[in-house]
């Protein structure tokens, strides 16, 4: 026999099983083997990962795995903060958030609690900064086009370069 299983999340889900990964792409639908299937839902369930049935309420089954991806998300973010607090009171290093959990925390609208990283207001206000310097530069570099090189500053030199200065004695 075999299962249909179904990720009806906004992310992709892998596993192996057997020495095989299984991708689900969102909103994907795959026939897998028993047990296989059983594997892939024990580990994935937790994720978002269901299983179809003839005749089931795939609306039902699509919302209660959709929400048990959010949790497991949130879970994510709340323990990593929960850690790196931890951390901070026994006076150890904070932890480095991975790639996913800062997906998951912008997702979801949550802070993470890293110690070096710009707070958002922060971060907005240097890439509004970071664009007027940009501009900026895009304007000198108009302008210095358009001087010509007396306006610059830079005297057109008199005479040959190359002519040889003759010594002055006495003075």
């Amino acid at each position: 026999m075999s299962k249909m299983l179904y990720n009806p999340t906004n992310e992709v889900l892998s596993f192996a099983y057997g020495g095989i990964t299984f991708f689900f792409n969102p909103q994907e639908r795959k026939k897998v083997e028993d047990a296989a299937g059983k594997h892939l839902l024990h580990n994935l369930g937790a994720r978002g990962l269901t299983v179809l049935e003839y005749g089931c309420d795939e609306a039902k089954i699509e919302k209660d795995a959709v929400e048990r991806n959010i949790n497991f998300k949130r879970n994510m973010v709340v323990e990593f903060n929960q850690r790196n607090e931890q951390r901070k009171q026994t006076n150890f290093a904070y932890l480095a958030p991975t790639k996913e959990v800062k997906e998951y925390a912008i997702e979801l609208g949550m802070g993470l609690l890293e110690p070096f990283s710009p707070r958002d207001r922060e971060h907005e206000g240097m890439a509004s900064m970071m664009s007027e310097i940009n501009a900026l530069k895009r304007i000198i570099e108009g302008l210095s086009k358009n001087m010509t090189p007396e306006a610059a500053g830079e005297a057109q030199p008199q005479g040959d370069l190359n002519q040889k200065v003759p010594k002055q004695r006495g003075a």
